[in-house]
């Protein structure tokens, strides 16, 4: 027998009454959720990705991360890769998407395949003059940063008044974990500047090699193509116009592979047991049977390299690193990243030792310095040098460039007043 329809308005049963039916039909309805939100993000490959935003100062490379400027803030920007060829090899970033500090300090450059890169050696750089001058700065440090700003604000500044083709990068490491939170509030100031350069591997100073040859992988991958590097530290003051006008000169005098800066050391390579210095080398890390002795290298506070000088050394780089069998004994306890790259180059460069030039530290400022390393005195010195090459003195003459007791032109004088300072340590 059939039941009478109810009176009044039909009410729909929507929902199962099941409590576990019901579960089972929202657990579902969220997995469509999450599927449909992931396919319509998936991220797009490098050749549909939509451009930067415009004035956004993105450089099209590869694994690395730079200060760039997005829309309104500042941030720090994917580099992405322009030849195609390595996009199956690395990691892209997202390109176009503003990133937290902390984020981008995870990131590293990447592991170029042989192949790909291949042994460049002896081709001219061709094209427009473009020079990168990469200054290695530490990442964690107070010092560090103020040795930047003073650079900014000095030698640095004279790049945008004469409109140089040069591109000026401050090349940071990571910091450890404990370091990130101090560093993130250290640098947020900085983005700005849009100049720094993060790279792989923790900031120490055993690390510099690593970072060197990641400032030539960078200088490999860039888009517009770098005619010539310029390796400096933070504590060295470059004159632009002088550096431009220097790397002129030998581009029309057609001297192939450049490798240019100032032999410190006339009597070549040998490691220093002594636990004190700054330049120590354990037996353990180099075995006397492996040393490279009187290997001949160029001073790592400031170098010039052509462009398939840079292409050799990063070649020669990774063959060691992806086939260790071939590497030479003194290849992995090397922590000197200038007798790295001279040994790197030995058999296609000759070092070119151009001490008018290339200024040590003790050395006097004469008026054809291109780059002077100022060492401990860099923080003091920088603007003492600024106002002179500005007001035209230094162009005509030699100018006071020192604050400690020491003669000028005198090393040992020099090394004897520098070893004396507190918290410095020996050379």
């Amino acid at each position: 027998m059939r039941r009478a329809p109810p009176k009044g308005p039909l009410r729909v049963q929507c929902l199962p009454r099941s409590p576990r039916l019901r579960l089972a039909i929202g657990l579902g309805f969220l997995v469509l959720c999450v599927l449909t939100w992931l396919i319509l993000n998936k991220e797009k490959p490098a050749s549909e990705q939509p451009p930067s935003a415009e004035g956004a100062g993105v450089v099209r490379e590869a694994g690395f991360w730079k200060a760039a400027k997005y829309g309104a803030s500042a941030s720090l920007q994917p580099l992405l890769l322009e030849d195609q060829r390595l996009n199956a090899a690395v990691t892209l970033g997202v390109q176009g998407h503003e990133v937290p500090l902390s984020v981008a300090l995870d990131r590293a450059t990447p592991i170029v395949p042989v192949e790909i890169l291949g042994n460049q050696t002896g081709q001219p750089s061709g094209g427009n003059l473009l020079i990168l001058v990469a200054v290695t700065s530490t990442c964690c440090t107070l010092q560090a940063q103020h040795r930047r700003n003073a650079i900014r604000q000095s030698w640095a500044s004279t790049m945008a008044k004469s409109q140089s083709p040069v591109d000026l990068t401050f090349v940071l490491a990571q910091p450890n974990d404990s370091q990130i939170a101090d560093t993130h509030s250290l640098l947020q100031a900085e983005m700005r500047h849009q100049d720094i350069l993060f790279v792989r591997n923790e900031e120490l100073y055993n690390n510099l090699p690593k970072k060197t040859i990641n400032i030539m992988r960078y200088a490999s991958l860039a888009s517009p193509r770098y005619s010539h590097v310029l390796k400096t530290d933070d504590d060295c003051y470059v004159r632009v116009a002088k550096l431009v006008h220097l790397v002129q000169k030998l581009e029309r005098d057609g001297q192939g592979m450049l490798y240019i800066g100032r032999q410190e050391n006339p009597h070549g390579f040998f490691p220093i047991r002594d636990p004190a210095s700054k330049w120590y080398i354990p037996y353990k890390d180099m075995p006397d049977e492996v040393v490279p002795w009187k290997a001949v290298y160029l001073a790592g506070w400031g170098y010039l390299l052509s462009q398939d000088a840079v292409q050799l050394v990063v070649s020669r780089v990774e063959l060691y690193e992806q086939q260790p069998d071939k590497a030479p004994g003194w290849f992995a306890g090397l922590h000197w990243e200038d007798v790295l790259v001279g040994l790197l180059l030995h058999e296609y460069a000759q070092p070119q030792n151009r001490p008018d030039e290339f200024r040590a530290a003790w050395d006097s400022c004469n008026a054809g310095a291109v780059v002077k390393h100022m060492d401990v005195e860099a923080l003091e010195v920088f603007p003492m040098l600024y106002t002179q090459e500005t007001g035209g003195a230094w162009d005509v003459q030699t100018v006071k460039c020192q604050v400690g007791g020491y003669s000028p032109g005198d090393y040992w004088s020099w090394k004897h007043w520098r070893d004396t300072l507190e918290d410095v340590l020996r050379v």
